[in-house]
């Protein structure tokens, strides 16, 4: 409904518009085709733009009053009664840059361009960490502002570019960017022990990975030798070579007896 009284409204309002334009159009004319003498009368005068000439003691002179011109008057004039419009949700009018992320920012002084050129110095083209000296401008006006500088007076880029570096100072850039910033000798140290840590845990895992392919079954001993025996009541005897030979535990569990080995038996001619 209140769409609807909106429209109705508009309608209204653009015919009014053309009834009263249609109305000032209306002119009577004589029947020779020549203007009326009242319609020019009541025909709303404008004012005449562009200089003016007078005639003064007989010679044509111009005139420097007719030189300035009231931009608030004129202004004023046409405008005539304005109408006051309270906007809601359905009377706005959006369109794509209303909810645009526009910021007006402040203009560059010769101070804030020298601490540009400073920053050139210092980080390069590294635009995000020259922006943290600026609060409240983003890593895009600085861009910009290297664009125009690069435009304007390019030796001097080059020169902030290709000169010599100027160091940084922590504590100056601390409070510039109004941000407290740990030492960096500390953070080295970290640093350090953190690869050191990385190192001695990729070694672990490389020597894990090779006990595994040396013993891919996972036994912890090799198997005991065989020994050799030449066979007895208890299992326990000497072989060809000499040695003792006694029960040896098997890889299930229990215990066997060698009652010999394949160097025992003769071999045939």
């Amino acid at each position: 409904m209140e769409l609807q009284n909106l429209e109705r409204a508009e309608w209204e309002r653009k015919q009014r518009q053309r009834e009263e334009r249609a109305s000032s159009d209306q002119v009577p004319i004589k029947q020779n085709g020549e203007e009326s003498p009242f319609a020019a009368e009541n025909r709303p005068r404008k004012p005449q733009a562009g200089p003016k000439m007078r005639i003064v003691n007989g010679e044509i002179v111009l005139d420097t009053a007719s030189l300035e011109v009231d931009r608030h008057a004129d202004a004023e004039r046409e405008a005539g009664e304005l109408e006051d419009v309270v906007e809601n949700p359905l009377t706005r009018k959006i369109n794509q840059a209303t909810y645009g992320k526009r910021t007006k920012t402040e203009s560059w002084d010769e101070e804030m361009t020298d601490l540009f050129y400073r920053g050139l110095r210092m980080f390069g083209t590294d635009f995000m960490m020259i922006s943290k000296m600026f609060p409240g401008r983003s890593r895009r006006q600085i861009k910009l502002k290297f664009n125009n500088e690069e435009r304007r007076d390019p030796e001097r880029i080059k020169q902030a570019l290709l000169g010599p570096r100027e160091p940084i100072d922590i504590e100056t850039y601390s409070e510039m960017t109004n941000t407290v910033y740990d030492d960096p000798k500390v953070i080295q140290q970290e640093l350090d022990e953190e690869k050191k840590r990385i190192e001695d845990q990729h070694a672990r895992e490389q020597e894990a990975q090779q006990e595994l392919l040396r013993n891919p079954t996972g036994a912890d001993k090799a198997i005991p030798s065989v020994e050799k025996s030449n066979g007895g009541a208890n299992g326990k005897g000497r072989g060809r070579n000499g040695k003792k030979q006694g029960p040896v535990k098997s890889m299930g569990g229990g215990t066997e007896e060698v009652i010999g080995t394949i160097d025992d038996f003769p071999i045939p001619a």
